[in-house]
């Protein structure tokens, strides 16, 4: 399957964008829950909650924007992230515009 190669490119963008696409299998979603970067966990529906808190509370804005579009995310995380400011300029239904 094309997805399932994709989610093995070198450039983290396509894989980012492999774990942003609904037709992702699962086996495909859980590989790509322990991407070697940072913003591919931060965006897959797939990542642990315990890596999601993790990845909130880190000096990368990037993921911490990437998160905050993350349905995964722990609601008792979600408002810390939403109010971040790099978040907040930043995000706003950034999802929908990678797809």
């Amino acid at each position: 399957m094309l997805l399932a190669r994709l989610a093995s490119h070198k450039e983290w963008g396509v894989r980012r964008n492999v774990a942003l696409n609904p037709n992702t299998p699962l086996k495909t979603l859980l590989d790509l829950a322990k991407d070697p970067d940072k913003r591919v966990r931060a965006v897959c529906p797939q990542t642990p909650a315990e890596e999601l808190v993790r990845l909130s509370l880190g000096e990368d804005a990037t993921a911490r924007m990437y998160l905050s579009d993350n349905p995964a995310l722990p609601a008792s995380v979600q408002a810390t992230v939403s109010s971040d400011a790099v978040v907040s300029a930043g995000s706003s239904g950034l999802s929908a515009r990678l797809q």
